[in-house]
């Protein structure tokens, strides 16, 4: 079974009547309907972060309405009661090296939604010289032709002539994470200027950049050629001239603009700015909910839904429900629909199927209770070193790969009911204690249908700290995850850290050493360090600088050290500056 690690039916806390009726909280009537971007409501959104290889991404800064935050060592962040715009809330992901993650939902006033985002990397597919013009392609069938004098600086408009780096990414329409990496919820504003859901035969990540970093465009008046594969399972139902639409980062919306021919099994089309490009079909859409437990009522939260008409199964939606186990967003209006309650792995049948039908009304199916052996209960407490409950405690698991996190009372006690095959599944917990930063040992247990045995965690063991602290000729500066933004790049001839001020990054630090032979107790070469204390652009030591490693800890572990020295001064050479620095941060490289 597939392993969707995407969100786009957003979840949101409401309980309702049980019986299939028609929705009297109008959150989006369907056709005809224009963009609303000056309502707005109070609402929260939590979820995890991932890169291409599916690790959690820590450090990640991540942005809704005014509200900014970081993902931990799980990367995973949170947000409470945040006013968002109601039609179109955001969440948006930044993080160096990558491309920005959005996603958008329907937001409701009191209301929480769920995401994954899983972060497309900035590959340079190739360059070029913008005087000349040039060819860029990827081996997955994308192409990119750029005509002669045709790029410009982003920032300032002027005409740029040097040589422009391609960052490229296609993303497959057929993926079974699509909804975990494409910005949005595939809600678009069509030509008319009204609201539709899209159908997406492809799309397109470009970011252009020049030789000193800095954002480059399209010129005005000029266009490149954008050329995408369409893959073979759903060639046949690709039309012969398709809309064009480009992701609104600002809107958190597709805005449709322009059109692409097939030829073969691919589309070409005319762009004149580059961002997120879609090729799709749109059309009306309805706002539909739903609440999934048990037999019992007890809520299931993260239970995987997956919803498609019943004449194109490939079509497939897909979501999960939140921590009372509701689910919401768009899905066609007037269409015969099927939803399906679906355990991610290790079960060769859904656990639940219901056939809906949509007009043109928003529409709730109410409480679907899943069947006895599709569920099981999980109860227990988390404890202090002194066997007290956690009065600020979470609960972390790991299942099917992916990790979630579940509430603890202030006396430490937890339950929660999620979906499991007949035969059961493996899950992970691990309770965190958040005022002492430090979290139990893992516990594995593998859940059975029904009542499980409870477990008590005791968060004791671990310490969670993180933080990267310096001194600059006297003056000191110290950052802590969280709020901070602390992290390590990987690289062949050593490792660098960074540490950044939330949210405006203008307070930071980087440092950088080699790690042959790295281990607890060893001492590795400083090769650099620079600080928002120090003027220049590149900072090496004046003389060699011993960076001794005090814990060194698996991947998933922490790194901790210390050094101090001399770091040259390029503006002043007879006055380096004087640095101590001592870090401990986690490390996943």
């Amino acid at each position: 079974m597939k392993n969707i690690l995407s969100v786009i039916l957003f979840a949101f806390l409401l309980v309702f009547a049980s019986s299939c009726k028609k929705d009297s909280n109008s959150t989006n009537p369907p056709t005809g309907t224009l963009p609303d971007y000056s309502t707005k409501v109070r609402s929260s959104a939590s979820g995890f972060v991932t890169n291409e290889n599916n690790l959690p991404v820590e450090g990640a800064i991540v942005h809704m309405g005014i509200s900014t935050t970081t993902t931990d060592t799980k990367g995973y962040f949170n947000f409470s009661n945040v006013e968002v715009v109601k039609q179109a809330a955001t969440v948006s992901v930044e993080y160096n090296g990558y491309f920005k993650g959005i996603k958008t939902f329907i937001a409701e006033e009191g209301k929480s939604a769920i995401f994954r985002l899983k972060l497309l990397r900035k590959n340079i597919a190739g360059t070029f010289t913008a005087s000349a013009g040039g060819n860029i392609s990827l081996t997955n069938g994308l192409q990119i032709s750029f005509p002669v004098n045709a790029i410009k600086n982003a920032a300032t408009g002027a005409t740029y002539n040097g040589v422009v780096s391609v960052a490229a990414q296609w993303i497959d329409p057929t993926s079974s994470e699509l909804y975990a990496i494409m910005p949005g919820d595939l809600r678009a504003v069509n030509a008319n200027g009204f609201m539709n859901q899209l159908t997406t035969f492809g799309m397109a990540a470009v970011e252009l950049t020049g030789a000193g970093g800095e954002l480059l465009q399209i010129a005005d008046g000029k266009t490149a050629n954008l050329k995408m594969n369409i893959p073979s399972s759903i060639a046949a139902q690709a039309p012969a001239s398709i809309p064009l639409w480009y992701f609104d980062e600002l809107k958190g919306l597709w805005i449709e603009e322009g059109s692409a021919t097939k030829t073969g099994n691919t589309y070409s089309g005319s762009v004149n700015h580059f961002s997120f490009w879609n090729a799709d079909v749109g059309y009306p859409y309805v706002f539909f909910n739903a609440t999934i437990t048990n037999i019992t009522g007890m809520a299931i939260s993260n239970a995987l839904i997956k919803i498609y008409p019943v004449n194109n199964p490939s079509d497939a939606h897909y979501g999960y429900t939140n921590m009372l186990g509701y689910i919401s967003g768009a899905v066609p209006s007037n269409a015969q629909l099927v939803l399906e309650v679906m355990e991610e792995s290790g079960c060769a049948t859904t656990l639940f199927t219901q056939n809906f039908t949509t007009t043109t009304i928003n529409i709730s199916l109410g409480n679907i209770a899943l069947p006895a052996g599709a569920t099981a209960e999980v109860s227990g407490q988390l404890v202090d070193c002194n066997g007290a409950g956690v009065a600020n405690g979470s609960l972390l698991a790991l299942k099917n790969g992916a990790y979630l996190r579940f509430p603890v009372s202030n006396t430490g006690n937890f339950s929660f009911a999620t979906t499991v095959c007949n035969t059961g599944v493996n899950i992970s917990l691990t309770g965190q204690d958040l005022t002492s930063a430090t979290q139990s040992n893992t516990s594995n247990i593998n859940l059975i249908a029904g009542t499980n045995p409870p477990v008590t965690l005791t968060a004791c063991t671990v310490n969670l700290s993180q933080f990267v602290n310096y001194t600059v000729n006297g003056n000191s500066f110290s950052f802590t995850q969280a709020p901070d933004n602390l992290g390590i790049n990987g690289a062949a001839a050593g490792l660098e850290f960074f540490a950044y001020h939330v949210p405006d990054n203008n307070q930071f630090t980087r440092f950088k050493f080699s790690n042959a032979g790295i281990g607890a107790n060893t001492d590795m070469n400083l090769q650099v360090f620079n600080s928002h204390l120090i003027a220049n652009p590149t900072a090496t030591p004046f003389a060699p600088i011993t960076v001794r490693i005090t814990e060194y800890g698996p991947i998933g572990g922490y790194i901790a050290g210390s050094f101090s020295g001399q770091i040259n001064n390029t503006t002043n050479p007879g006055s380096p500056y004087t640095v101590s620095c001592s870090f401990r941060v986690l490390r996943w490289f």
